[in-house]
């Protein structure tokens, strides 16, 4: 039985080891703007965690760093200085302001991506992703840029669609502001992993019925 339960515990770490090599695939921008904060313009290709994207928007895409302890990630900012910072401090995020909605888009230069997680920040860095009222434009794109479909839902949604795989197998995703401000935290190909408990329900299940066979 203590080999049973030793394979248990390797299997389950094995899993866990497994996901976390694979959460590596995250394109973390609020990581990325951390002590790198600034603005490019739009069409500018960057490699991020060894993705290589293409950022367009209606102004400048602008990476936006840690404000009171709180990550932010990929906003939008309408004026740069010579040092690629937002002119504007406070409009570095996707807004309305001046009757114009911003919107950000990211193509993934290196071919379609699975876009099974993603994570939003508010104007003052708070997470939107549980936000089940404010509103966002949301659009995929084929390889060259072309909108394929887009939508109006809540942030929450986003996330829903996302992990019901409404964003696979996409070349580019882009997001617009339509009531509340908004950064792009960060984009992952990596499903949630509603799979674990059951994995971990199945294994003791396994267990169970191997000891119960042995009593008898």
């Amino acid at each position: 039985m203590k080999n049973l339960f030793t394979f248990v515990a390797v299997s389950a770490a094995a899993c866990t080891l497994s996901m976390a090599a694979h959460a590596s695939t995250i394109v973390d921008f609020a990581a990325y703007a951390a002590g790198n904060e600034g603005g490019v313009a739009s069409g500018t290709s960057l490699n991020i965690n060894g993705v290589n994207l293409t950022f367009e928007s209606n102004f400048n895409p602008y990476f936006d760093d840690v404000s009171g302890g709180k990550p932010a990630g990929l906003g939008v900012c309408r004026e740069l200085n010579a040092k690629s910072q937002c002119v504007d401090a406070g409009d570095d995020s996707a807004d309305g302001d001046f009757g114009v909605n911003e919107y950000i888009a990211v193509i993934f230069d290196d071919g379609p991506f699975n876009v099974f997680q993603l994570s939003f920040r508010d104007g003052r860095h708070n997470l939107l992703n549980f936000n089940d009222i404010g509103l966002v434009k949301w659009g995929i794109f084929d390889a060259i840029g072309d909108l394929l479909n887009t939508g109006v839902t809540t942030f929450a949604d986003i996330l829903s669609m996302a992990a019901a795989g409404d964003f696979a197998h996409v070349d580019g995703i882009g997001f617009q502001f339509v009531d509340t401000e908004f950064y792009v935290e960060n984009i992952s190909d990596v499903p949630v992993p509603a799979a674990l408990p059951l994995l971990f329900s199945g294994l003791a299940g396994l267990a169970f019925a191997t000891r119960r066979k042995k009593g008898l």
